[in-house]
């Protein structure tokens, strides 16, 4: 036969809770932030090759952004 004891009480303050909710909410707003910088950065501008053709035979080349 196997006796079982009683766990201590448990208790959670409030001070303790209180900390990891203000721990998280700092994660998230860093996290946030960092995306948001990301996000506004523009986009590297790159340059490419096009031709136009009005005539048969004559095509136009263009190098440009």
């Amino acid at each position: 036969m196997v006796t079982l004891r009683l766990r201590q009480k448990v208790e959670i303050s409030h001070q303790v809770l209180e900390d990891q909710v203000n721990r998280q909410v700092a994660e998230i707003v860093e996290a946030a932030e960092v995306e948001a910088e990301q996000a506004q950065k523009p986009a590297p501008v790159t340059a490419s090759w096009n031709y136009s053709m009005p005539f048969a035979g004559v095509r136009y080349y263009s190098y440009g952004k």
